[in-house]
């Protein structure tokens, strides 16, 4: 989908939604680059089989000065600023790459908005290209995010627009640099496709644009199985009380930090044929705010039955524990034939 509809704009996969090492490995020999954030995200990418001096951005807009020398060292080309104190980091650690400033966008019609803790204002863009001309970086350009799971396609024109303007106080257009928060889904990333190219011809041809999904590669990259181990009847009431053999402290931490509602499919063979009734999932953990979906109607449930949930494979083991002495769950890999 990525290539029909967005042909012309290099992915950096965003490390921080999954860093399974296949899924990195399998990205990388696909000719996808990758959004680091940490120097240990370096470090994963590089041993997936990125080249750090053309597949890696350091795109984490606040820096210590000890891990922009490590990112450096470890040949990453390029990072992002979004305030005059970064660029004192920069000059701190001497820096001597690309330099993109993030810019704050719109970014309302998405789950999770960014711009409250990432971003410069336009009227802040002369102050920031003054202290990198001063501190002796070199900026090549901009970028912006538009928020996680971005609702509204009409906020990647607008950003666009922004990063626009940008250019003509300083005359920089070398990168544009777009962020994430595209919907996996094939209409909703179209439609934001779709945005983007016709924004496109607000820089000039020779513009180099990149991208820095996601959630968008990972999500559907995993599905999770997991298995009832405890039903009791309410207290008070009709319904069931189901206990999993996972956790908001495990892989629904997606519930917790990213938001998410995932949907749970019985795998047996009477499932149609099963009662439904009012249902609260709880986590194994003891626990009581380990509540993984409270009063949904499922089919009734017995002890020992598997459960099918589909799309698990962004902010979920990336931000899973071992809370209680319980182990994440193992992982099964399965490549499937490409689609075409």
């Amino acid at each position: 989908m990525w290539r029909t509809e967005l042909p012309d704009i290099q992915p950096h996969y965003a490390v921080k939604a999954n860093n399974d090492p296949q899924l990195l490995r399998w990205l990388s020999a696909s000719g996808v680059g990758f959004d680091c954030a940490s120097v240990r995200e370096v470090g994963e990418a590089t041993v997936a089989g990125a080249d750090p001096r053309r597949d890696i951005i350091y795109a984490q807009p606040c820096k210590t000065v000890a891990d922009l020398q490590r990112a450096a060292a470890a040949g990453v080309p390029a990072t992002v600023v979004d305030s005059p104190e970064e660029v004192d980091k920069l000059r701190a650690a001497r820096w001597s790459g690309d330099v993109l400033i993030r810019l704050l966008v719109p970014d309302a019609g998405s789950a999770q908005p960014f711009s409250r803790k990432f971003g410069a204002p336009l009227d802040w863009v002369p102050e920031i290209a003054r202290a990198l001309a001063a501190a002796g970086q070199r900026h090549t350009g901009w970028s912006f995010h538009v928020g996680s799971v971005c609702g509204d396609v009409s906020q990647y024109r607008c950003a666009i627009e922004c990063a626009a303007a940008a250019a003509a106080m300083t005359g920089t257009t070398g990168t544009v640099d777009i962020g994430g928060g595209f919907i996996p889904g094939p209409e909703q990333f179209r439609a934001a496709a779709a945005a983007i190219r016709a924004a496109q011809p607000l820089f000039p041809r020779h513009t180099r644009w990149i991208a820095e999904p996601g959630r968008f590669f990972a999500a559907p990259a995993a599905d999770a199985e997991v298995e009832v181990i405890g039903v009791k009847r309410r207290t008070t009431g009709p319904g069931q009380r189901v206990t999993l053999d996972e956790s908001v402290y495990g892989i629904f931490s997606n519930i917790l930090f990213d938001g998410q509602r995932p949907r749970f499919r019985l795998l047996a063979p009477d499932a149609p044929r099963r009662p439904t009734t009012p249902t609260t999932l709880f986590g194994r953990t003891c626990d009581s705010a380990d509540c993984i979906v409270e009063d949904a109607p499922m089919p009734s449930l017995r002890v020992g039955d598997r459960l099918r949930v589909p799309a698990m494979g962004a902010y979920t083991v990336v931000s899973a524990s071992d809370f209680n002495g319980f182990p994440q769950p193992a992982r099964v890999y399965q490549r499937l034939p490409q689609l075409v």
